[in-house]
């Protein structure tokens, strides 16, 4: 059977980031073979992989190999045509003058997952999609004792679709009333498995999704992604999203305000990265300290509704502030300990990011 070198090569140059090297299956590339076709799977048992590409073959086969061995040897050959035969329980790789052979495994110990999962049918922008976790994000928690923190929630129904993430420190919201569905799907998606759907190869404008209970596929071209759901509960965050927009303290630049934030975070205490805020009416002040005496402020013309004091966590707020860097952002604040909210004024979309104060 012949393959196209490249094609195969650069599938499998992809599918190597979803295989686990604690075991020879798990480090394996499962390939299924027929109808002039093969796809080649990958999983580490929580995210999976699949590329569908053409072989030249009038058999049927199904097996399992080491999938580094195999992409190793496809990239050290020129020929942009190689023939694969099968040999008792080896691959036999020839181009050319080249010959290689390299064993298989038992392809039914190859991890039964995500055969349930129903068709990917839901169409989803994938500019839309790139955009909402690309503002999302980074308000997950790295780690946390709730694995819920560590995923973002979808949710899609008459409303539209939103993402929303929080560590309980901070949560960031996107809503697209473009993409509507009635029956609602509401999910907790890990983190990792949305960093590889950001950097899925495709060129399509659209992605198609397909839910369970327990699992998720995503589709675009000849690619599935599949991924294992978090089960949990998602912080109610709808009444903190419509309570916290009382009253517009400032309109600021987020460019602007991040810049100041990051010429008095290096002397924050270690692990601290508190920053005092002060609006006067006129100016923005913004200051830390740490206690071996060292200081730094910077001032911001900007005017304010009223006087306030704000203690927050400077960090966060920098990270939050580089996914809306282009943007004047109207903050909202009734009083010193209560959330304050960040709305860009400017876009199309609904987008929310709301952290808490450090008493």
């Amino acid at each position: 059977m012949l393959i196209e070198k490249y094609i195969f090569e650069n599938a499998l140059k992809y599918l190597i980031r979803f295989t686990d090297k604690r075991t020879n299956v798990l480090e394996s590339v499962f390939i299924d073979i027929k109808n002039n076709s093969t796809t080649l799977f990958t999983t580490d048992t929580k995210i999976g992989a699949k590329i569908t590409v053409p072989i030249t073959t009038d058999d049927e086969k199904t097996i399992c190999t080491s999938a580094n061995r195999l992409y190793n040897i496809l990239y050290l050959i020129d020929d942009q045509k190689i023939n694969l035969d099968f040999v008792n329980n080896n691959i036999k790789i020839s181009a050319g003058s080249y010959i290689s052979q390299i064993k298989t495994y038992d392809h039914n110990l190859f991890p039964d997952l995500f055969n349930d999962i129903p068709e990917a049918n839901i169409i989803l922008n994938k500019e839309t999609l790139h955009k909402a976790l690309e503002k999302v994000l980074f308000a997950t928690a790295k780690k946390s004792f709730k694995p819920e923190y560590e995923g973002i929630n979808l949710v899609i129904n008459n409303e539209g679709l939103s993402f929303c993430a929080t560590n309980s420190f901070r949560l960031s919201y996107f809503n697209d009333q473009t993409t509507k569905m009635e029956k609602e799907i509401n999910i907790i998606i890990p983190k990792q498995f949305l960093l590889e759907l950001l950097g899925m190869p495709v060129d399509e404008e659209q992605i198609k999704i397909g839910v369970t209970s327990d699992y998720l596929i995503v589709e675009s071209g000849n690619i599935k992604l599949f991924s294992r759901l978090i089960n949990g509960h998602f912080p109610d965050y709808k009444n903190i999203i419509q309570n916290t927009e009382n009253e517009k303290l400032a309109t600021i630049e987020a460019d602007k305000l991040s810049k100041a934030i990051k010429k008095v975070l290096f002397v924050t205490e270690k692990g601290n990265h508190s920053v005092i805020f002060n609006f006067d009416g006129e100016n923005l002040s913004i200051e830390s300290s740490n206690e071996e005496g060292e200081f730094a402020k910077e001032m911001i013309k900007i005017k304010s509704t009223e006087n306030r004091k704000l203690k927050l966590n400077g960090k966060m707020l920098v990270e939050y502030l580089s996914t809306v860097a282009d943007h004047k952002i109207d903050l909202f604040c009734d009083s010193d300990d209560n959330p304050v909210q960040f709305i860009p004024n400017d876009i199309e979309y609904t987008l929310k990011y709301i952290q808490m104060p450090i008493n």
